[in-house]
């Protein structure tokens, strides 16, 4: 039978050594939850912002005369020279005139109509052709004269300025006019006569299809017109 006390010690030392290794135990399992709990760097996210790109000014479009090529206008103007000459009216719309030694007379303009055709070959050389009419009414106390003057020129105009909504140039027309002389007692009386034109400035404003025309012109044709016209 063996000593108690040697029993005993045996039977501490157990106990001893169990204590120790559930010491050592319970310290790993505190530890571990420190090391994981510890946050890991996560690699950044780039984030892309998507802005909305302005939109940019479209340009202006060159005005393409290529495109508006023919031209024909109306107009309606003051008497020519040519007719003030050439019927020895005065430069005037009407006149009213009389005396003690001849009979009252009165003289009337019946207004000068022009209508013009032109095609641009380049963009500052068109060509086309121009047909007219204009009338004086004269009245005295036994008789009634009418003067007649037509026209038909070819037509050549230099233009300076070329854009849409302005056009400037420069032109000379040459051809025939037919000048012609009525009255109530009389037969009627015409002759052909040469015509020629010249317009230093005229000018188209207006649109891209219509415009408004003016044009200052000496010779055959109205001395000052105005009218209107299409481009196409």
């Amino acid at each position: 039978m063996k000593h108690p006390i040697l029993i005993t010690s045996r039977f501490m030392s157990c106990i001893a050594l169990l204590c120790c290794s559930m010491s050592a135990t319970a310290q790993q399992t505190v530890a571990e939850p420190q090391s994981t709990a510890m946050p890991t760097e996560e690699a950044p996210t780039s984030v892309t912002i998507t802005v909305p790109s302005k939109e940019e000014p479209q340009p202006i479009a060159a005005y393409d005369w290529r495109a508006h090529r023919n031209s024909l206008n109306i107009t309606i103007g003051a008497p020519s020279l040519y007719s003030t000459i050439a019927g020895e009216h005065p430069w005037t719309f009407n006149r009213i005139s009389g005396s003690s030694t001849s009979p009252s007379r009165a003289e009337f303009f019946c207004g000068a109509y022009s209508l013009t055709y032109t095609y641009n070959i380049l963009r500052w050389l068109a060509v086309g052709a121009t047909g007219g009419y204009e009338c004086w009414v004269e009245r005295n106390s036994s008789n009634v004269y009418r003067t007649h003057d037509a026209f038909l020129m070819a037509v050549v105009n230099f233009t300076y300025l070329n854009h849409e909504h302005i056009k400037l140039y420069s032109g000379i027309n040459a051809g025939f006019s037919l000048h012609l002389e009525t009255s109530n007692k009389s037969s009627l009386n015409g002759f052909y006569l040469p015509a020629v034109s010249l317009t230093p400035i005229g000018i188209h404003l207006g649109g891209k299809h219509v415009y408004g025309i003016g044009e200052i012109s000496i010779g055959a044709q109205s001395v000052f017109r105005a009218g209107i016209g299409a481009k196409f």
